[in-house]
């Protein structure tokens, strides 16, 4: 009987505690209970957020694999990391705008990343996108906490194929 409760208090509870920013999947206490298609594919991704929005891609793509996925967009999904993206070695293009990211560090591991787009988050230095070769469109817009220096040397070489931010330090 004492079991029978405890399950009628965990469903009854799960709608409140299962809120959550991340449109691709529930979480509680940063652990992903569900995912769209009902599928929890490894674990790849230090960020619940980026791991539920890269088992959605695989889910609904079944004949990917890690490293076939080319282009992934996870906007407005609660993230707030990029480590362990390297597992996701062949993204071309990466939209992780609407987020709280503030370390973009982990993307140097994308060498064939051509297009980023991460506006709106919390960026603070760019100085790792200098060593992507093939990145050929980035939009930093509403990341005004990005030194204004860093800003004119990525500038320099993308020329307008950077959005900035309408203010930086």
């Amino acid at each position: 009987m004492m079991l029978k409760n405890l399950i009628y208090l965990l469903i009854a509870t799960l709608p409140i505690n299962a809120c959550s920013f991340n449109p691709y999947a529930i979480s509680v206490n940063e652990n992903v209970l569900y995912s769209p298609s009902g599928n929890i594919i490894e674990e790849v991704v230090e960020d619940p957020g980026l791991q539920a929005c890269i088992n959605s891609y695989l889910n609904n793509n079944p004949d990917s694999t890690l490293d076939s996925i080319s282009q992934l967009s996870c906007t407005e999904a609660g993230i707030t990391s990029l480590i362990g993206l390297n597992n996701v070695p062949n993204l071309n293009l990466l939209d992780v705008s609407n987020n709280n990211i503030i370390d973009l560090s982990p993307v140097i591991y994308l060498g064939n990343l051509r297009v980023l787009r991460i506006a709106n988050n919390s960026i603070r230095n760019i100085n790792t996108l200098s060593n992507l070769s093939l990145l050929n469109f980035i939009d930093l817009s509403g990341n005004s906490s990005i030194s204004c220096r860093q800003l004119d040397q990525l500038e320099s070489s993308l020329g307008s194929s950077l959005r900035r931010p309408l203010s930086c330090d």
